[in-house]
């Protein structure tokens, strides 16, 4: 298959390493960082062509006309949409895939079709980060937290603590402890190893626990393994990034949210786009705002910069300094 790559950045370059990996893909990237196109290709058997990922000129001279499929995930949610556009419109490529993170656009639906932006598959990466960290927020007590079924079903991580109801009890006790409640154990580990989840299977302190069950049951599932936290009602965000942001606007209604962003352009770009959140021009890693703001007495800290290393420093200080989790 002939794809189209447009964007190098993490995102570009992690599709064409795991795309190429595959000799039946002939794999091409357009970027406007020479810098980043010369390292792909000192490691990757892909052609590259530097220049504007929505130019017409720059799309031919990659070869738009044969690719089988385009996939657009540069920084631009309108390049991405625009490129799309003119794959389709201008080129006629059969399968036209594209980066877009912008909550307003993906709000609306009806934008991405054959009749408006000819998007047949939309990626949303922050929008999976923002989704997952809502779920966790609003299950106190669980770990990880994954939806099926259009959210009704949840598969649920959490650890069990000895004095708790099943704790040195069989896993067929469950089902007496909450008998109009479905749920099951679908994987147990105990230090480490993955051990079988019979009905006979004793719940020890320390086992990670993995169960399924209604989202409307999670939190008396979770009550049989472990305390609840209460509630989480402080929260502190440290970056405001697509992620910050959505998360905010999610999370404002029934929470006391603040943000703390570097950038002072965006501090005024996203205070405009929310009504109950606190928004901090301020670096995330500075003690004297952390102290200022309470730190103490939050709830729930989110590292959601866009370095690593950042996150995990002001998760590390905001922790020593008493924030709750």
């Amino acid at each position: 298959m002939k794809i189209l790559i447009l964007g190098a950045g993490q995102v570009g370059s992690s599709l064409a390493k795991y795309l190429g990996s595959d000799d039946e893909n002939d794999i091409t990237i357009i970027d406007k960082d020479e810098a980043n196109l010369s390292s792909l290709q000192r490691h990757l058997d892909i052609k590259t062509v530097c220049g504007h990922a929505s130019y017409p000129n720059i799309l031919e001279e990659a070869g738009i006309k044969e690719m089988d499929m385009v996939i657009a995930v540069t920084k631009s949610d309108e390049g991405n949409m625009l490129a799309c556009q003119m794959a389709h419109t201008l080129y006629q490529v059969d399968k036209k895939v594209a980066r877009v993170r912008t909550a307003e656009y993906l709000h609306r639906k009806e934008l991405f079709s054959d009749s408006a932006i000819p998007i047949d598959f939309i990626i949303t990466p922050e929008g999976l980060v923002t989704d997952y960290i809502k779920r966790v927020v609003e299950e106190p007590g669980a770990e990880q937290v994954f939806e099926f079924e259009n959210g009704l079903v949840q598969l649920v991580e959490t650890r069990a603590y000895a004095g708790t109801p099943i704790v040195g009890h069989p896993i067929k006790e469950l089902h007496e402890h909450l008998p109009k409640i479905h749920m099951r154990i679908v994987s147990l580990y105990r230090n480490g190893k993955a051990i079988p989840a019979y009905g006979d299977t004793v719940i020890k302190d320390g086992d990670r626990v993995y169960f399924v069950t209604k989202k409307s049951s999670v939190s008396k599932v979770l009550k049989e393994f472990r305390r609840l936290d209460k509630a989480y009602r402080n929260i502190i965000i440290a970056g405001g990034g697509h992620i910050g942001l959505n998360l905010a606007k999610h999370l404002e209604k029934n929470h006391r949210v603040r943000i703390i962003e570097l950038d002072k352009e965006r501090v005024i770009e996203i205070a405009e786009q929310l009504d109950d959140t606190l928004v901090l021009h301020g670096n995330a890693s500075d003690e004297e705002l952390l102290l200022e703001e309470g730190i103490e007495s939050t709830d729930l800290f989110l590292a959601l910069t866009d370095s690593d290393e950042i996150n995990v420093i002001v998760s590390i200080l905001a922790k020593r300094l008493g924030a709750h989790k």
